[in-house]
């Protein structure tokens, strides 16, 4: 990427024209250029340049090495590679893996403080940073944080069955892998590591894609989902606390996938077009996603078009017609069907308690339990289209 960034002072102007990959990389160094300097730079960004003010260029990585975080300290080369041997093990058993020092996460709580101080992110991304994501390390010693990728199926199909007719519906590959993965990795991980007296943590509610990119596990694509080498964008990412040592290494760059500079795909082919030219974020409250996760007491906007839903939830289209993950498209499926007593009952709403042991079996195994009061709603739009009315 790019080894030098211009420091503005962040007041954001919305008229600023600038490289968005250029913006992100100078709104995270803006935190390490005042820690290591003591001092506000003045001026706007344009075109990646300081306006108004002397040129200011430095390496970033140069600042990061000047200004370790609190509690950083260099691992002794006579402590055990348990790191390397995580690594290994992850990739014998056909996942990928990285791990990274504990005292590097104040480094990426303030990569979300910058963006949010920047007014960079929307409510929604505001409430993710401030609500939902966790960015205080737990009392208990933590030494490292491990970041796993597990490859998930590229195709995940639900075919129902209505009035007499198959309906074969599609939902996003991670869904399925989103809490089973982490458990099946918290064992694999502390079977390797309490033998040595080390131990291994869930830590599900760090945000994972951020660490994946920080890490250098992987890297997003311009539809701000990311892409893991090897499983393309369907990789399941889970996250870990660890007592394990960790040497001291670099932080990758946030940046896009080469390939997303002169490909539009997902751009031109998001139905809400929540992937905007302007923005390296996807403008959430415009994705699809975001009106299908939400409960069913909240109706489709009027201008959201029939022909957009795609997916009993979330959505599928950036990812199906991303060029990166063509070679990975059903790579991997697995498919999964409702009888038409089934279908009924879920088209009637209803709690999960009140499911039938088989049914309710096969929603968590789709990990559709939360999303449940939303799929009357969402599988109504999408057998409308197969002129079926429910």
């Amino acid at each position: 990427m790019y080894e030098y960034l211009s420091v503005p002072d962040f007041s954001c102007p919305g008229y600023l024209r600038y490289d968005i990959q250029d913006f992100v990389h100078a709104v995270i160094a803006r935190y390490y250029f005042n820690l290591y300097f003591g001092q506000e730079v003045q001026g706007h960004i344009t075109g990646g340049n300081i306006v108004n003010k002397p040129l200011l260029i430095y390496n970033v990585h140069e600042i990061i090495q000047k200004t370790k975080p609190p509690g950083h300290r260099k691992i002794s080369q006579k402590e055990p590679n348990m790191v390397q041997q995580i690594k290994n093990e992850m990739q014998r058993l056909g996942y990928k893996a990285e791990v990274i020092p504990a005292s590097y996460f104040e480094y990426i709580r303030q990569d979300a403080k910058a963006l949010s101080e920047c007014g960079f992110l929307n409510k929604y991304q505001e409430r993710l940073v401030g609500n939902v994501f966790n960015f205080t390390l737990p009392d208990t010693e933590v030494r490292s944080i491990i970041i796993v990728a597990s490859p998930s199926p590229s195709t995940v199909m639900i075919k129902f069955y209505l009035k007499g007719k198959r309906i074969p519906l599609r939902i996003p590959s991670t869904y399925v892998d989103y809490n089973s993965a982490p458990v099946a990795m918290e064992k694999c991980l502390n079977d390797l590591v309490n033998p040595a007296g080390y131990h291994v943590t869930s830590a599900q509610k760090l945000p994972k894609k951020w660490l994946a990119v920080r890490s250098g596990l992987g890297i997003y694509g311009r539809n701000n989902i990311c892409y893991v080498d090897g499983f393309g964008s369907f990789a399941t990412i889970s996250a870990f606390y660890s007592d394990i040592p960790c040497a001291e290494g670099g932080l990758r760059e946030i940046r896009q996938m080469e390939e997303c500079r002169t490909c539009k795909a997902c751009l031109n082919n998001c139905p809400t077009a929540a992937i905007r030219p302007d923005r390296f974020l996807v403008d959430a409250e415009r994705c699809l996603t975001y009106f299908n996760e939400a409960d069913g007491g909240h109706d489709f906007p009027e201008w959201v078009d029939g022909s957009a839903h795609n997916s009993v939830v979330g959505c599928t289209r950036c990812q199906l017609i991303c060029p990166v993950n063509r070679k990975y498209i059903n790579d991997r499926s697995e498919t999964f069907e409702f009888s038409e007593e089934e279908t009924g009952i879920l088209l009637s709403g209803g709690t999960f308690e009140q499911l039938p042991e088989e049914l309710a079996q096969k929603i968590d195994k789709l990990n559709l339990r939360d999303y449940l009061s939303a799929l009357p709603r969402n599988l109504k739009v999408l057998f409308s289209r197969e002129d079926i009315t429910a």
